[in-house]
């Protein structure tokens, strides 16, 4: 595991439903649901992004050093959006401008 890695916080489960809370059960994105009920349990069906990289690599340090930040913290909640997988992965693969810019527009807007 690289260093990086071992130093991500994952977001508690009250901040996950805050989170969740906040896109109104709704992926931002995609408008898909984000719960999903299946023989009676409710399943959970997305993750927690982080707007800003939480450990950015070189190329997206270089992409993004000119761009807002919402939190110098990239843990803190408003750095933080609730996707489905596959937004998340979208969103995540591979970073560009206007993808960022587009999901601090819409955490913004939330």
């Amino acid at each position: 595991m690289a260093k990086s890695d071992s130093q991500r916080k994952k977001p508690t489960e009250n901040m996950g439903l805050v989170l969740f809370d906040e896109v109104g059960g709704i992926c931002p994105k995609c408008t898909k649901p984000l719960m999903r009920k299946s023989k009676g349990q409710m399943t959970k069906l997305y993750e927690i992004a982080h707007i800003y990289p939480n450990s950015p690599r070189p190329h997206e340090f270089e992409l993004l050093k000119d761009e807002e930040r919402l939190s110098k913290d990239v843990d803190d909640e408003s750095n933080l959006i609730a996707l489905c997988r596959d937004c998340h992965k979208v969103f995540d693969n591979p970073r560009t401008i206007e993808g960022y810019r587009d999901m601090v527009s819409i955490k913004r807007e939330l």
